[in-house]
């Protein structure tokens, strides 16, 4: 029988995975921070009622699920959720949860479309890949998420002071 699957070098995509696109951001943290700070990207296991109900009414498959934490190998003990994020098989759209702290410093800057939200979280809904790009340099680059660094970084100072 012949091949008869057509075309199969075309398929690629200039599309990345979302969360490869964290894990370059890792990168550059730490480059920049002297291996100071990291960035997690630990799979999550079970989800909250508000999550599921805001990826069940957006159309969400929610096959990808990962935490991700701002970490420092100084400080293993502790870890500062940034946000969560939740896709499937086609990356886009996706959810965000973010902390309501740094939600409320940027929700005015961004595009995307803001869901709902919890006691402590808030959810957007994220359409494009230069839309996370957009929201995930607001998070990076907010005052909230910058103090939560200068903090670790204070304490990261006194456990280095006490050796």
């Amino acid at each position: 029988m012949k091949n008869l699957w057509k075309d199969l070098d075309t398929l690629t995509s200039d599309i990345k995975n979302p969360l490869d696109l964290i894990k370059e951001q890792s990168g550059y943290l730490s480059e920049g921070t002297g291996g100071i700070f990291y960035i997690s990207d630990a799979t999550l296991g079970n989800m909250g009622s508000v999550t599921k109900r805001a990826l069940v009414d957006k159309g969400i498959k929610d096959r990808f699920t990962y935490k991700v934490s701002l970490c420092s190998e100084y400080m293993q003990e502790y870890s500062y959720n940034i946000f969560n994020l939740y896709y499937d098989i086609t990356f886009y759209p996706l959810i965000m949860n973010i902390p309501n702290t740094i939600s409320e410093e940027i929700q005015s800057r961004i595009s995307s479309e803001y869901i709902t939200s919890g006691a402590e979280r808030s959810y957007y809904m994220i359409r494009s890949q230069d839309e996370f790009e957009e929201i995930l340099s607001e998070i990076f680059n907010c005052e909230c998420l910058r103090t939560v660094m200068k903090n670790m970084r204070t304490i990261i100072g006194s456990i280095e002071q006490e050796e």
